[in-house]
């Protein structure tokens, strides 16, 4: 059961990724890196939350092996969240900046953990979710690189500055200045997320993310 609850964990960051970097962009081919970064933090200002779908692929390039999931998310700065993951098991984790969710129905289990512990404890979701509250902080962490254009899509890659952290590569729509596509690089497995249906400052209902424990449900406390 926990090694089920650790494996969602691990791969929810990876999933959150792109919502920290969802409007950044340039809007020409030919803009310098720096006038991008420049750009990027413009829109990051403008970003209170984020509603989107999403298909996930992982590849392990040693066997050649995949695995695909897909779900929908909903965000809002700085630190609440809710995940649903529809295949292949549905999972939802749900964060108001206190505590965390993990619930898994097929197990009729729910994990609670300390907002704040949980990302501690998890390296990708520390740095990619956690307390980046600004495009500042993420800058100081990584190395940006402009790679060109893909059809109508610009492509950035991400060079981390400390030897823990991933390399990243983003693809950004140059109409909205969204991404639609991540790929995380990490050592011998590739972590894809297409995002589809993308909604920016969706209006949120007021219990977007609460919890509420379903009936008969096996709870498991991480305090």
């Amino acid at each position: 059961m926990n090694k089920s609850i650790n494996s969602f964990l691990k791969y929810l960051s990876l999933i959150l990724t792109p919502v920290f970097l969802f409007a950044y962009s340039s809007v020409a081919q030919d803009l310098n890196i720096k006038e991008v970064m420049q750009k990027m933090e413009t829109a990051d200002d403008a970003l209170h939350s984020l509603r989107f779908n999403f298909k996930q692929k992982i590849v392990f390039l040693l066997t050649n092996e995949s695995q695909t999931k897909n779900g929908e998310a909903v965000f809002s700065k700085p630190d609440k969240i809710r995940i649903r993951q529809i295949s292949p098991e549905e999972q939802v984790i749900t964060g108001n900046g206190k505590k965390v969710w993990i619930y898994t129905p097929l197990y009729k289990q729910v994990a609670v953990d300390k907002w704040k512990k949980w990302l501690k404890n998890d390296n990708l979701a520390y740095t990619f979710f956690g307390y980046l509250k600004s495009f500042k902080e993420f800058e100081q962490q990584y190395f940006f690189e402009l790679q060109g254009k893909e059809l109508n899509k610009i492509i950035i890659f991400l060079s981390p500055k400390k030897d823990n952290l991933p390399k990243m590569k983003f693809w950004i729509d140059d109409e909205t200045f969204m991404p639609v596509r991540s790929v995380i690089y990490l050592g011998n497995v590739e972590i894809q997320t297409d995002m589809e249906k993308i909604e920016k400052n969706p209006t949120l209902a007021k219990d977007e993310f609460k919890f509420k424990v379903p009936p008969k449900t096996n709870i498991i406390e991480f305090d």
